[in-house]
C-alpha cells in the first residue's frame, strides 16, 4: 500500500479538480504525460490506480487516465479533507 505525504495529497487535489473541471470522467481520458505536467507525483499515481480512483486506458501507444465515476464519493473526500464518511453528517 502506498502512503501519501502532504505534497502527494496536494498534487492529488489539484489533479482531481482539473480532471473534474475538464469533465475527464468515465470514457473521456487525458494523457498521463499531461497529468505529470500538472504536478501529479508517481506515488500519487500509484495510489490512485491501486484504489481505483483513476481508470487507465491504452490508446495508440499512449497511456491515458480518467476519473473513475464510480469513485466520486472517495474523490470528494480527498478534495475536502474528509477522513471518514461519518464526518459528512
Amino acid at each position: 500500500m502506498v502512503k501519501l505525504d502532504d505534497a502527494d495529497l496536494n498534487s492529488l487535489k489539484i489533479i482531481f479538480r482539473k480532471l473534474i473541471n475538464k469533465t475527464r470522467c468515465g470514457g473521456n481520458h487525458t494523457e498521463i504525460t499531461e497529468l505529470y505536467k500538472w504536478g501529479l507525483t508517481k506515488d500519487a499515481l500509484k495510489y490512485c490506480i491501486n484504489e481505483g480512483l483513476l481508470q487507465a486506458k491504452k490508446s495508440q501507444g499512449n497511456r491515458e487516465l480518467s476519473v473513475n465515476s464510480h469513485k466520486l464519493k472517495e474523490i470528494y473526500h480527498i478534495l475536502n479533507d474528509i477522513k471518514d464518511a461519518s464526518e459528512l453528517n
